[in-house]
Order: C-alpha cells, then sequence, then structure tokens
C-alpha cells in the first residue's frame, strides 16, 4: 500500500506505462533501450542468469549504476528478476530471465502477466 497526499492508502498504480522516476516507458518500448536489450540477450545467451558484476564485465559497462537503472526497468516490466544472495561484503546479485523477457527479445508478443506465471 502507498500513502498518498490525501491520506488515502492505495495500492501501486497498474496501468499501460510503467513509471520510473519522472520517464513513462510504455511496455512495448522496454527493449527499444539498447542497453536494457543487451541485458536480455546476455542473459539469454549464459543460461538465463547472471551475478551482475559479470554483466557488467561482459557488456563492457564501467558504472554499475547504469545496469541497475536498466535493471529496475526490466525488473518492473516483469522481463528480468533480481535476487540478492550472501550477506555482509560477499552479497552479490544475480539477474534472471524470465518467460517474458525471453519472448521480448525472441520479437515475439510479450506474453501477459498471467501467462509468466504459469509459464
Amino acid at each position: 500500500m502507498i500513502a498518498h497526499g490525501d491520506g488515502a492508502m492505495r495500492g501501486p498504480r497498474s496501468g499501460p506505462e510503467l513509471r520510473m522516476g519522472r520517464h513513462q516507458i510504455p511496455p512495448s518500448q522496454v527493449i527499444e533501450n539498447p542497453l536494457r536489450r543487451a541485458v536480455l540477450h546476455h542473459l539469454s545467451r549464459v543460461g538465463g542468469h547472471a551475478p551482475t558484476i559479470e554483466t557488467c564485465r561482459a557488456l563492457g559497462i564501467v558504472h554499475r549504476g547504469s545496469l541497475t537503472w536498466s535493471a529496475d526497468i526490466l525488473v518492473r516490466a516483469g522481463m528480468i528478476r533480481r535476487h540478492r544472495i550472501g550477506a555482509g561484503s560477499r552479497r552479490s546479485i544475480i539477474l534472471t530471465i524470465t518467460p517474458r523477457g525471453r519472448a521480448a527479445i525472441a520479437g515475439g508478443d510479450v506474453l501477459p502477466q498471467a501467462l509468466e506465471l504459469s509459464a
């Protein structure tokens, strides 16, 4: 639940557009960004999942913030999942492509959310 300015508690927004900061990205345009598309292709080539550090290295990304920003958008679109493993200084974040992400890079229609969960 999210507290709004009028004091009401409501569930997260749903609708055709994804919100990330002030930018609104329609789901059909999520993979038009070259970095987000490269992340999906990399994950599909390496067996579906990879640590963020390995992904940065493979794609030539110097600042992990760029990957984090793109991964946030892909997570909200349901195209990847993010898993945190380890503790303390041995923490790592693993990115995993979803069936919806695979469908998007295969050029097929993006799967509806309900079909992704049952796949």
